[in-house]
Parts: structure tokens; C-alpha cells; sequence
């Protein structure tokens, strides 16, 4: 008799669910953008309840597209999910899970400390109107925090970290090394911050010095979330990000 195999993993359920959780969390973000840029929304004239439900679609097919190969790619080089995926296949959470996420979002609350430290001694990089800007309310800022932990943490570590090291391994026709993840690590934290360039255009013009402090200050958070990712599954990458959001966009707004 031959040994039972296992299962194969269903990429296809966890992906819709980090869909449906990508295309919430594009809703939550649109009041803190409304009030970073409200010209830009002003010009779009579509009632809110319109503009709410068509990027709610279309963030949906955007990260479910996403996770799906992310998780697809994956699933040979040890880059998942894995608390998820036991909710969706209804498995028992891994021992030492709510440990390990509080672990990481202590850490992410270290991360946004540090970060407000580095852009406190970098204000002389910003731009004047950026400077003269007033931060969104506390309360825009903890939706928005949904957005960042989990829809780019979807987006930037488990797609474009994962896609980067199978890259590297087929190009390199090798199994993977732990320089393989590192570089993907890092190359997706500056994506990271890249990915934020475009919003700031919208509120101050993009000077070298605005665009190094941009990507520096997002690379902060961005490595360590790739190596939480890379060490532990996704949630932990997503609960580091989620509190360093909390303490820059809710804590600071309230301090």
C-alpha cells in the first residue's frame, strides 16, 4: 500500500478571504485620504457611497489576484499564511500564535517610536507644505491603519517578497538561501516606500531630499515586516505593521 499524501494546500479559499479583507480595508483608508487630499476627491464628483463600492471591487480582483499567486509561489519556499490558512481549513491554530503576534506588534509600537524619533530629526527634508499639513483625526488614522497592515503587507511582502525570491531561485536554478530572502527583503521594503511616492505627490512636490526621507522612513518598518513574513507567516508581518500605524497615525494625531 502506498503512503496517503498529503493535502495539497487551497490557495484559491485562503486568496479570496485576504481578497475580501484587501477590499475592506480599501474602504477603511478612504476618510484619512479624503482628508489628506480632498481637492484630489473634490474633482472626482462621485458620491461617496459610488467611489466606496467600486474601489471595494476592484481592490477586491486587485489583492485576491494578488494573494493567490503569492501564495501559489509560495507554498515551495515556506512564504505563507499560516494562520489564516488553518482558519480556512479549519485546523487548529499553531501552538505559541498569540504569543508570537503580540511579540510582533510590540515590536511594530518599537518601530513606530523609532520612526517618529527619525522624522522628528529629519523635519529639515520636508517640503513646507508638508509642514504646514494637519494630521488626519485619530479615529481616520486607526481605519486606515487596517489598510496599511493588511492590504500592503499583501500586496508588498506576500506577492512582490515572495515573487522576488522564486525569481531568484529559477534564475539561479538552486534551492533557496537565506541571502535569497534577504535580498527580496529588502528590495520589497524599498517598494514599500516607493509605493508611497505617488500620495505624496499629491501634497508636496518631490525633492530628492522629500523622496530619500520617504523611502527611508518606510524601509524601517518595511524589513522587518519582510523578515517576520519570511521567519513566521504573514499575520506577524501584519501585526507589526498594524501597531507601528497605530502609534504614528492614531498616538501622534492624539498626542
Amino acid at each position: 500500500m502506498s503512503p496517503i499524501e498529503p493535502a495539497r494546500p487551497n490557495h484559491f479559499r485562503l486568496s479570496i478571504v485576504l481578497g475580501a479583507l484587501g477590499a475592506f480595508s480599501t474602504i477603511l483608508v478612504l476618510p484619512y485620504l479624503m482628508a489628506l487630499m480632498p481637492e484630489v476627491f473634490k474633482q472626482a464628483q462621485v458620491p461617496f457611497p459610488v467611489l466606496a463600492t467600486a474601489q471595494a471591487l476592484q481592490a477586491f480582483i486587485f489583492f485576491s489576484l494578488m494573494a493567490y499567486a503569492g501564495l501559489r509561489l509560495g507554498a515551495p519556499l515556506g512564504l505563507d499564511a499560516p494562520l489564516l490558512r488553518a482558519w480556512v481549513d479549519k485546523q487548529p491554530i499553531p501552538a505559541g500564535a498569540l504569543r508570537g503576534l503580540r511579540n510582533a506588534a510590540v515590536m511594530g509600537a518599537i518601530l513606530g517610536v523609532l520612526i517618529v524619533v527619525l522624522d522628528w530629526a529629519t523635519q529639515f527634508m520636508l517640503p513646507q507644505a508638508i509642514l504646514d499639513m494637519e494630521q488626519p483625526a485619530w479615529w481616520k488614522g486607526l481605519l486606515a491603519s487596517f489598510y496599511g497592515a493588511i492590504a500592503e503587507e499583501t500586496q508588498v511582502r506576500l506577492f512582490f517578497m515572495t515573487l522576488m525570491v522564486w525569481v531568484a531561485i529559477k534564475v539561479l536554478r538552486r534551492e533557496a538561501k537565506a541571502q535569497d530572502y534577504w535580498l527580496a527583503i529588502i528590495i520589497a521594503a524599498a517598494l514599500f516606500g516607493l509605493g508611497h511616492l505617488p500620495a505624496a505627490a499629491q501634497l508636496a512636490e518631490l525633492t530628492p531630499e522629500f523622496v530619500l526621507r520617504t523611502v527611508a522612513l518606510n524601509m524601517v518598518v518595511g524589513i522587518p515586516c519582510g523578515w517576520l513574513f519570511w521567519r513566521y507567516g504573514l499575520e506577524y508581518a501584519m501585526a507589526a505593521h498594524f501597531a507601528a500605524d497605530i502609534v504614528l497615525h492614531v498616538l501622534m494625531a492624539l498626542a
